[in-house]
């Protein structure tokens, strides 16, 4: 039988240590991701609670204290309102419909949130399909 800890095998040696830095940087991304995530709901929780007990819309808008992803989405759209009322834009992207240039910023800003949580996930995977492939080489022979 093929015993991996008595082997002098250079490629063997590789493999191992391969996977062992690829484990390194999964919990490491694993980590990063899980903080991330957990600080962006307790963001976003601050600025819900900020948010709903502003006296009104006004005020809401004017919330400054509170930073995460449900934050900027608001202030991007309070952004975009205050400029469409305020008529400081007169090219392409800010003429139109009020609801349409809303609702377009809000978007953008929901997309550039979930870019930014979902960042380092491409490499994860990446990492998880590299590891599988490297343990079925390793374990049956297979190249």
């Amino acid at each position: 039988m093929f015993d991996i800890a008595n082997s002098n095998s250079l490629i063997v040696d590789s493999v191992l240590y391969a996977l062992i830095a690829f484990s390194v940087v999964t919990w490491t991304l694993l980590l990063v991701k899980g903080y991330q995530h957990w600080r962006a709901a307790s963001q976003t929780k601050r600025y819900k609670k900020a948010f709903w007990s502003a006296p009104n819309i006004l005020a809401a808008a004017d919330i400054q204290d509170v930073d995460g992803p449900a934050a900027r989405v608001a202030q991007a759209g309070f952004n975009t309102l205050h400029d469409v009322d305020a008529h400081t834009s007169n090219d392409l992207e800010h003429t139109g419909d009020r609801q349409d240039l809303l609702e377009r910023s809000l978007r953008q800003q929901i997309l550039k949130e979930r870019r930014s949580l979902d960042s380092g996930l491409a490499v994860l995977a990446s990492i998880g399909s590299t590891h599988h492939s490297s343990v079925c080489s390793v374990r049956y022979g297979a190249s």
